[in-house]
C-alpha cells in the first residue's frame, strides 16, 4: 500500500515538473545574438518570435532559436528579438569608431570595470550635443523578467546599487561593485541602469535621466518576477516541494509508529513468558543432583516451590496459612530425613 502511494506521489511530481518546464522559455545570452529554446513548441515557434534565425534543435521535441545579429537582444516579456530599448534614451558603448546600444558583457570582480574596452557616451538630452559629458549618478537598476522590468532591490534586498560610474581622462565607464550573490543572480539577465544627470555648463538646474543597458553573459537562474502585492505568494514548484516533503514525513511517522508498536508487543510477550515460567510447578522427584545438571541451585528450587504452593493456595481459596505451615514442615522433614540417611551411610 505504501509503495503504491509513494509511486503515485512520484508520478504526480514528475508530471507537474514536466509541465512547468515545458511552459518555460530558456534564454542563453550570446554575443552574436541571444539563443532561446522551448520544449513541445509549434512548428513556427522561431518565426513567430520576431526577427530571429533558427538553429538545430538541442533535443527531441525542443525548438532552439537564435536572434539575428542585427536584433541581438531577446526580451522575455515580449518573447521577441530587439536591437534597442525605448523605455528611455539609451547611452552608447563606444569602442573606437563602433557603437553598441545593448552590448554583451561579462561581469568582472567587484571594483573592476564592466566592458573596460568601451566608454559610455551619455546622451545630452535636449541640450547641445557638443557640450562636455554631464555629471551623472546611478539612480536605479532594473532587471528584465517574464513580466517586465523589476527593480533589482526586489531580489537582492539591498538598497545600495551594485553599479557606479567611473571617470578617467574625460571618459565615463561603468564599474561593478556588487558581491558574489548578486553576481550569480544577474547571470544571463538583461539590465537597464537609470542615470540621473546634470550639465555643469548650464545655469539651469533641470535634470535629465538617460539609461545604460547591456546583456550579462550566461543563462538566467531561477529568479522569477514578483508582482506587486504578491511578493509572499508561493509558486507551483514551492507547493509541489512542500507536498512531497509533507508526504515523506507522514510515511516516515507511520513507519516509526509501526516499529514502536512491534517492539512494545515483543516486550510484553517476553514479560508474560517470564511470569509464566516463574509460576510453573516443580516437577515431581526433582532433587539436588538433577538441579545441578539443570544449572539450578537448591535455594532457587525452594523459591519456586514456595511460589507454586502460594499460587495453588490462592486459586483454591483455602486457608493459605495452613498450607504454608504444611509446606514448611514437609520441607524440614525432608531435610531431616536426608541428614539421617547421610549419617547412616557414613
Amino acid at each position: 500500500m505504501w509503495m503504491k502511494m509513494a509511486m503515485f506521489v512520484l508520478l504526480v511530481s514528475v508530471a507537474i515538473l514536466g509541465r512547468v518546464r515545458a511552459e518555460e522559455i530558456i534564454v542563453n545570452r550570446h554575443f552574436k545574438g541571444d539563443m532561446f529554446s522551448k520544449q513541445d513548441c509549434e512548428a513556427d515557434f522561431c518565426r513567430s518570435r520576431g526577427i530571429s534565425i533558427s538553429s538545430h534543435p538541442l533535443a527531441s521535441q525542443e525548438c532552439s532559436c537564435q536572434c539575428d545579429p542585427q536584433w541581438p537582444t531577446f526580451r522575455e516579456d515580449r518573447n521577441t528579438c530587439v536591437d534597442s530599448l525605448h523605455e528611455c534614451e539609451l547611452a552608447d558603448f563606444v569602442t573606437g569608431s563602433s557603437t553598441e546600444k545593448i552590448p554583451f558583457v561579462f561581469l568582472p570582480l567587484s571594483g573592476q570595470l564592466v566592458y573596460p574596452s568601451a566608454s559610455i557616451s551619455i546622451p545630452s538630452g535636449r541640450y547641445d550635443p557638443n557640450l562636455v559629458s554631464p555629471i551623472c549618478v546611478v539612480s536605479t537598476v532594473d532587471i528584465m523578467t517574464n513580466n517586465g522590468w523589476e527593480d533589482i532591490t526586489n531580489f537582492t534586498q539591498e538598497f545600495q546599487q551594485p553599479f557606479q560610474l567611473y571617470s578617467d581622462n574625460g571618459k565615463t565607464y561603468l564599474q561593478w561593485m556588487g558581491n558574489e550573490v548578486i553576481h550569480q543572480a544577474l547571470e544571463g539577465r538583461l539590465l537597464l541602469i537609470h542615470l540621473l544627470c546634470k550639465h555643469t555648463g548650464q545655469q539651469s538646474r533641470r535634470l535629465f535621466a538617460p539609461c545604460v543597458s547591456f546583456r550579462v553573459a550566461g543563462s538566467p537562474g531561477s529568479i522569477q518576477s514578483k508582482a506587486p502585492g504578491t511578493s509572499e505568494t508561493l509558486t507551483e514548484r514551492d507547493y509541489l516541494a512542500i507536498g512531497v516533503c509533507a508526504g515523506f514525513l507522514v510515511m516516515l511517522y507511520i513507519f516509526a509508529m509501526i516499529v514502536f508498536i512491534v517492539i512494545k508487543k515483543k516486550q510484553r510477550r517476553d514479560k508474560r513468558l517470564r511470569e509464566q515460567f516463574l509460576q510453573l510447578p516443580i516437577p515431581q522427584g526433582i532433587g539436588f543432583k538433577s538441579s545441578r545438571i539443570l544449572g539450578l541451585d537448591e535455594k532457587y528450587l525452594s523459591d519456586l516451590a514456595r511460589l507454586s504452593a502460594d499460587n495453588r493456595c490462592s486459586k483454591r481459596h483455602k486457608n493459605c496459612h495452613n498450607c504454608e505451615l504444611h509446606n514448611e514442615l514437609s520441607h524440614s522433614q525432608r531435610h531431616l530425613g536426608f541428614a539421617k540417611k547421610f549419617k547412616a551411610n557414613r
